[in-house]
Formats: structure tokens, sequence, C-alpha cells
């Protein structure tokens, strides 16, 4: 009798374990979704600030100042052909959003903190 006790005990054990095995490889899944996730809105909230910016300071006209921050690390955002595109290392995030002009002074943006946006004769510079 002291046998059989002693080999369930085990054999419930062993489930258990299996079982505290998968939940930790199911957390850990999660965890990483997560990340992807805001990685793709921190991508998506960097674009779309941008594009705003610019747009804004387009249709406003000529000496029009437009100042933001930017927290988009891990964001490398790139104007071309009337869109800005955020691309975010560490997951295949990418987002887009439409620009009114494609006359801009700057590709390439990997600034993190204060964005200044100009429009200068229609010329849009980004510092």
């Amino acid at each position: 009798m002291r046998a059989q006790a002693s080999s369930e005990f085990f054999m419930i054990l062993v489930a258990l374990l299996m079982i505290y095995t998968f939940m930790i490889v199911l957390y850990g899944n999660w965890v990483v979704n997560l990340q992807h996730t805001k990685s793709r809105l921190g991508s998506l909230d960097a674009s779309n600030k941008v594009a705003f910016a610019i747009n804004f300071a387009q249709l406003a006209g000529n000496g029009t100042e437009y100042n933001f921050s930017m927290r988009s690390p891990g964001s490398n955002i790139t104007i071309r052909n009337n869109i800005v595109e955020a691309n975010s290392t560490g997951a295949a995030a990418l987002s887009q959003f439409e620009i009114l002009t494609n006359r801009t002074n700057f590709t390439n943006i990997r600034n993190v903190g204060k964005v200044n946006i100009t429009n200068n004769g229609g010329l849009i510079e980004i510092r």
C-alpha cells in the first residue's frame, strides 16, 4: 500500500510540474506579444505626430512653427514620397501616414525628445 501511495504522489507531482511548465511558456508568449504590440503602438504614435505636425505647418502657411515632444525609443521615422513611415526595431512594426507636401529638409528622424517643425516659404524644416 505504501509503494502505491508514493507512485501516485509522483504521478500527481509530474502532472503539476507539466501544468506549471505549460503556464510559464504561455506567459512568456503573452509577454512577447505585449512587447510587440507596445512597439507597434509606439511607432504608430510617432508617425502620426510627425505627419500631423507637417500637415499643420503646411496648411497654416509660411512662418508657422509646431513644437512637440516625441517619445518613441527604437522608432526610425522616414519621410519620402509624401509618406511618413515609422519602423520599430525589435518587431515588424511599420506604420504609414500621408502628408500634404514632399518638400522637407529631412528624410530620417531618430530623435527622441523635442521636435520643431517650421514652414519656411513652403519648405518644411524639421529640427
